[in-house]
């Protein structure tokens, strides 16, 4: 959500209508592309998220023509959409990110912004990835596992508490980087962790971590107290794509077969077996989510529901990945698109 109650939509580069679309609350539609905007190319949008301003974040990536029969993915950086409507794009040459691959973003309630980064292995040694910061001065920070105890430079989630400490996934274990400046690190070995590939990490009312993995869902109280939860008992699938609460504070889990939620007495249900994002939750009591490639579905607070796609809204395209909602109710989606290759 930004602080305009309006939602925002990511979706897939894939096919050739591109851009990013806004539903306002008042039910209104626009639509960003490179044709209107400075939006930088056919975009993919990988993380989407809001500022404490309402202003709205994302990592993109555009195609480029590899050859004469195909594409390949070519990442661009963090894009912001500023006051008077444009889009200003951070890269390795205008900041301090280490690279343009964008995994995750989370803003703080202190104006700041984290940045995970996508990072690789040269044998031993990481390469140019780890985790970015800029405050709300504009200045700029980053963390590898050369300069902090990082267990790996592959950030796939970030996710903070009411005592602002932080929690980051990785592909190599769970971090917690405290507010005092000092670190903590889980793994299989010292704790219940399923598995050290992280996905998705959420922190419900009570100040405790939801830990989506490859290989189920764990639950770590404030006091330290773990719990899992796995296929055999709860989960379609044990690998966790996302997390999310809702309104009436039930848990939604996205795995690879399907979409699950957990209500507050503690029974599952299983919501739908296709590959759908976690809701959004809007002011009146709304669920948005994404269907991945069926469009938008809306179930209102009288349970009663809404399907958006191409034709019957503006959407460039019907697939779509997850809906980010602004403060004022109104929804932003990102469209995948390409240039046309001859």
């Amino acid at each position: 959500m930004d602080n305009t109650g309006g939602l925002w939509v990511g979706h897939p580069n894939r096919f050739d209508s591109g851009g990013i679309s806004y539903y306002s609350a008042n039910g209104e539609w626009l639509t960003f592309t490179e044709n209107n905007t400075t939006l930088p190319g056919a975009s993919v949008w990988n993380a989407i998220e809001t500022d404490v301003s309402g202003k709205a974040w994302a990592g993109v990536s555009t195609l480029v023509q590899v050859g004469s029969n195909s594409v390949d993915v070519q990442d661009v950086g963090i894009v912001s959409l500023e006051q008077n409507g444009h889009w200003l794009i951070f890269n390795t040459e205008n900041s301090l990110l280490p690279n343009t691959s964008v995994q995750t973003i989370y803003a703080d309630t202190s104006g700041g912004m984290w940045f995970g980064m996508s990072g690789e292995k040269d044998g031993d040694n990481w390469v140019d990835g780890g985790l970015a910061y800029k405050d709300a001065k504009e200045q700029w920070m980053v963390f590898n596992t050369k300069n902090s105890p990082l267990p790996s430079e592959n950030i796939m989630s970030i996710a903070g508490t009411k005592n602002n400490n932080l929690w980051i996934g990785t592909d190599n274990g769970l971090v917690l980087k405290k507010i005092d400046g000092s670190w903590v690190i889980f793994n299989t070995e010292n704790s219940a962790l399923p598995n050290n590939q992280i996905s998705k990490l959420f922190i419900d009312n009570n100040n405790g971590l939801w830990i989506g993995t490859k290989s189920g869902l764990a639950h770590r109280k404030a006091d330290g107290q773990w719990s899992q939860y796995k296929e055999t008992t709860t989960l379609p699938h044990n690998t966790i794509t996302d997390l999310k609460f809702d309104s009436e504070n039930n848990l939604w889990v996205s795995t690879k077969a399907g979409l699950v939620y957990k209500q507050t007495d503690g029974s599952w249900f299983l919501f739908t077996s296709a590959h759908a994002s976690t809701p959004r939750s809007d002011k009146q009591g709304g669920l948005w989510m994404a269907l991945r490639s069926n469009g938008l579905i809306y179930r209102d607070s009288n349970a009663t529901w809404n399907v958006f796609n191409t034709s019957n809204s503006p959407l460039p395209h019907h697939q779509t990945t997850l809906p980010l909602i602004d403060d004022n109710g109104g929804i932003w989606a990102a469209i995948p698109g390409q240039h046309k290759m001859s």
